[in-house]
């Protein structure tokens, strides 16, 4: 009883002491006053994770409706590494959200007992990509592909959207590392775009500089040059935005669904039947049906690297139904942003300036009144970088008639 006894008494005297440590940790210039958590009423839970949850919330004070994201800090040895890692957020926010298609935030704080980190940020009632997606594959197994689908115009509106969003953030030196349907949210019934979840970010010293950590979800971030030199840049970014393009055209995640004749170790057809096993197991959750060659899934993260180095996924049966100049924006060619050499992959603000997202980008300012799902900030964003691309263009026209002349 005596051993038990002291025990519990060290056991309590070591919480005190990580709680004075938190305590004692200097207050984050980024942060408002603690304990601002009683302003907030939980309307809905939105969603949760290893990190802590995501809920719906009202102001009380202003009555209107934020998504209030929790972050509990772990263990009294962890509390000062989750603490930053957690601030990393805060700070990459304040930077950046000031962008119209990035979530904005609205405030920050922690918990009085200076355990949680709570994130008060715009709410997008729309709910995520990953969501849309999911409900494009139930209708396409419902009605068939020419029922379910998503319109190439929705499509182009929201990578033009997410180009801005990238074209932001490389313009401050910083990645997101961890694009993907999940973390691009929908707001005005599904046509504007918000980016968020900043806890993955690297801020690079410079243009140049590459990322060596290995983070994200590896079917969207997982990139050739990351499984050959372990080194990532902004150019890993718009390979990311391939994948998802491919998705939304395809409502199937690519590179995890294996095609059994590229993936032929020997043994014939036994061997491949035995490979389709293993992939029904293993099977990835990607959604949708049909348009893709059969074999299972991948079930490692070496098939799935194979796939990435190797696999062709811009010749997809039902990219056919959209048009040559989005194809090119998701293929593995030159101009492409999933091209395997990241020197040959289009710059956020490069795709932004071709003809055929200047056409999508004055299409929907033209139908913006119409559609009523274009605030200020947008219009004059899209106004100002079609204003840019017609002057980069015409530049480029002068230059290369000089070049002739001489």
């Amino acid at each position: 009883p005596a051993d038990g006894r002291r025990a519990r008494a060290s056991t309590r005297a070591g919480q005190l002491a990580a709680a004075a440590d938190a305590r004692s940790l200097n207050r984050d210039r980024h942060l408002s006053s603690p304990g601002n958590r009683i302003d907030y009423k939980q309307i809905r839970k939105l969603g949760h994770g290893s990190f802590g949850s995501v809920v719906a919330a009202k102001n009380l004070n202003d009555g209107k409706v934020y998504a209030l994201k929790t972050i509990c800090y772990r263990g009294a040895i962890c509390v000062k590494q989750d603490r930053e890692r957690a601030l990393k957020e805060v700070h990459a926010l304040r930077r950046l959200s000031s962008h119209c298609c990035v979530v904005g935030l609205h405030d920050a704080f922690e918990s009085t007992d200076s355990r949680k980190l709570h994130i008060v940020a715009e709410f997008c009632e729309s709910g995520s990509l990953e969501t849309r997606l999911n409900s494009a594959r139930r209708s396409v197994e419902r009605n068939g592909w020419e029922c379910g689908k998503i319109s190439e115009r929705i499509v182009q509106s929201w990578m033009f959207q997410l180009c801005g969003a990238l074209e932001h953030l490389h313009k401050h030196h910083t990645l997101h590392r961890d694009l993907k349907p999940a973390n691009i949210f929908l707001c005005n019934g599904g046509r504007l775009v918000k980016l968020g979840d900043f806890g993955l970010v690297n801020v690079l010293e410079s243009s140049l500089d590459v990322a060596k950590s290995n983070v994200g979800t590896p079917c969207y971030n997982l990139t050739p040059e990351l499984l050959r030199t372990g080194g990532q840049s902004k150019a890993a970014d718009m390979w990311s935005l391939g994948v998802c393009l491919i998705e939304c055209c395809t409502l199937e995640q690519p590179f995890v669904k294996r095609r059994a004749p590229r993936y032929r170790e020997g043994g014939g057809e036994a061997a491949d039947k035995k490979k389709a096993g293993r992939g029904r197991a293993g099977r990835t959750k990607a959604g949708g049906g049909g348009g893709g060659g059969g074999g299972g899934y991948v079930n490692s993260i070496v098939e799935l690297g194979k796939a990435i180095l190797g696999e062709t996924v811009d010749d997809h049966p039902r990219l056919a139904s959209y048009s040559q100049a989005l194809r090119k924006a998701c293929s593995h060619g030159r101009g492409g942003c999933l091209s395997r050499d990241p020197s040959e992959r289009p710059t956020a603000s490069g795709l932004l300036g071709t003809a055929y997202f200047v056409r999508a980008m004055e299409r929907f300012l033209r139908f913006k009144d119409h559609l009523n799902a274009c605030p200020a900030d947008l219009s004059a964003w899209l106004e100002a970088r079609v204003v840019m691309a017609k002057m980069e263009a015409a530049t480029a026209i002068v230059e290369e008639g000089n070049a002739t002349v001489s």
